[in-house]
Protein backbone atom coordinates (compact mmCIF):
# COMPACT_ATOMS: atom_id res chain seq x y z
CA UNK A 1 0.00 0.00 0.00
CA UNK A 2 1.70 3.72 -0.90
CA UNK A 3 1.66 6.07 1.99
CA UNK A 4 -1.06 7.88 0.41
CA UNK A 5 -3.44 5.20 0.26
CA UNK A 6 -2.44 4.46 4.00
CA UNK A 7 -3.28 7.92 4.95
CA UNK A 8 -6.53 8.56 3.30
CA UNK A 9 -8.15 5.81 5.97
CA UNK A 10 -7.57 8.18 8.92
CA UNK A 11 -11.37 7.25 9.98
CA UNK A 12 -13.14 4.87 11.10
CA UNK A 13 -16.54 4.16 8.75
CA UNK A 14 -19.42 1.95 9.53
CA UNK A 15 -18.43 0.06 6.72
CA UNK A 16 -15.16 -0.66 8.27
CA UNK A 17 -16.97 -1.92 11.49
CA UNK A 18 -19.03 -4.60 9.76
CA UNK A 19 -15.81 -5.73 7.83
CA UNK A 20 -13.65 -5.42 11.21
CA UNK A 21 -16.66 -7.55 13.33
CA UNK A 22 -16.96 -9.84 10.74
CA UNK A 23 -13.50 -11.18 10.77
CA UNK A 24 -12.83 -10.48 14.44
CA UNK A 25 -15.72 -12.33 15.40
CA UNK A 26 -14.55 -15.58 13.62
CA UNK A 27 -11.18 -15.31 15.08
CA UNK A 28 -9.08 -13.98 12.25
CA UNK A 29 -5.78 -12.14 13.61
CA UNK A 30 -5.11 -8.20 13.84
CA UNK A 31 -2.58 -8.57 11.34
CA UNK A 32 -4.59 -10.19 8.75
CA UNK A 33 -7.46 -7.58 9.24
CA UNK A 34 -5.53 -5.40 8.51
CA UNK A 35 -4.34 -6.36 5.21
CA UNK A 36 -8.08 -6.62 4.30
CA UNK A 37 -8.79 -3.38 5.69
CA UNK A 38 -5.41 -2.42 3.67
CA UNK A 39 -4.47 -0.37 6.71
CA UNK A 40 -1.53 -0.90 9.25
CA UNK A 41 -2.01 -3.20 11.96
CA UNK A 42 -1.63 -0.08 14.45
CA UNK A 43 -3.88 1.98 12.53
CA UNK A 44 -6.28 -1.00 12.57
CA UNK A 45 -6.08 -0.78 16.50
CA UNK A 46 -6.73 2.75 17.17
CA UNK A 47 -9.55 3.01 14.52
CA UNK A 48 -11.31 -0.10 15.65
CA UNK A 49 -10.49 -0.97 19.27
CA UNK A 50 -13.80 -1.30 20.18
CA UNK A 51 -14.50 -3.90 17.71
CA UNK A 52 -11.51 -5.46 18.20
CA UNK A 53 -12.02 -6.08 21.79
CA UNK A 54 -15.82 -7.23 22.17
CA UNK A 55 -16.06 -8.63 18.81
CA UNK A 56 -14.42 -12.00 19.92
CA UNK A 57 -16.92 -11.92 23.88
CA UNK A 58 -19.96 -11.18 21.70
CA UNK A 59 -18.91 -14.47 19.67
CA UNK A 60 -18.33 -16.86 23.01
CA UNK A 61 -21.52 -15.25 24.32
CA UNK A 62 -23.31 -16.59 21.23
CA UNK A 63 -21.66 -19.89 21.24
CA UNK A 64 -22.45 -20.50 25.16
CA UNK A 65 -25.82 -19.39 24.38
CA UNK A 66 -26.05 -22.07 21.46
CA UNK A 67 -24.59 -24.32 24.13
CA UNK A 68 -27.33 -23.66 26.70
CA UNK A 69 -29.75 -24.03 24.93
CA UNK A 70 -29.13 -27.25 23.87
CA UNK A 71 -28.34 -29.08 27.56
CA UNK A 72 -31.86 -27.20 28.31
CA UNK A 73 -33.39 -29.46 25.15
CA UNK A 74 -31.37 -32.42 26.59
CA UNK A 75 -28.48 -32.99 24.35
CA UNK A 76 -27.01 -35.03 26.91
CA UNK A 77 -23.13 -34.28 25.45
CA UNK A 78 -23.98 -30.64 25.75
CA UNK A 79 -24.90 -31.15 29.43
CA UNK A 80 -22.09 -32.68 30.41
CA UNK A 81 -20.03 -30.91 28.39
CA UNK A 82 -21.79 -27.39 30.16
CA UNK A 83 -21.20 -29.29 33.76
CA UNK A 84 -17.46 -29.86 33.22
CA UNK A 85 -16.72 -26.62 32.36
CA UNK A 86 -18.63 -24.64 34.29
CA UNK A 87 -19.53 -26.59 37.37
CA UNK A 88 -16.18 -28.13 37.31
CA UNK A 89 -17.58 -31.53 37.03
CA UNK A 90 -14.61 -33.88 36.16
CA UNK A 91 -13.93 -37.27 34.79
CA UNK A 92 -12.96 -40.23 37.79
CA UNK A 93 -10.87 -42.91 37.41
CA UNK A 94 -12.42 -46.08 35.66
CA UNK A 95 -13.72 -48.49 38.09
CA UNK A 96 -10.48 -50.93 37.24
CA UNK A 97 -7.87 -48.66 38.10
CA UNK A 98 -5.23 -49.45 40.36
CA UNK A 99 -6.59 -48.40 44.03
CA UNK A 100 -4.77 -45.67 46.05
CA UNK A 101 -2.33 -47.34 48.93
CA UNK A 102 -4.83 -47.49 52.10
CA UNK A 103 -8.19 -47.55 49.83
CA UNK A 104 -9.87 -50.81 50.24
CA UNK A 105 -12.21 -52.26 47.46
CA UNK A 106 -16.00 -52.25 48.37
CA UNK A 107 -18.16 -54.74 46.16
CA UNK A 108 -21.86 -53.72 46.37
CA UNK A 109 -24.59 -56.02 45.28
CA UNK A 110 -27.84 -54.18 43.68
CA UNK A 111 -31.35 -56.51 43.89
CA UNK A 112 -33.96 -55.16 42.28
CA UNK A 113 -37.50 -55.13 43.87
CA UNK A 114 -39.15 -58.14 42.07
CA UNK A 115 -36.95 -60.71 43.77
CA UNK A 116 -34.39 -61.05 40.85
CA UNK A 117 -30.47 -60.37 41.50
Amino acid sequence: MTEAASRRVATATDEGRRTVIALATCGIPRTEIAKVMGIPAGRLVRLYQDELDLSKTKANATIADCLYQQAIKGNITAQIFWLKCQAKWRETAPLDAPLAAGVKQILIKVVDGAGGA
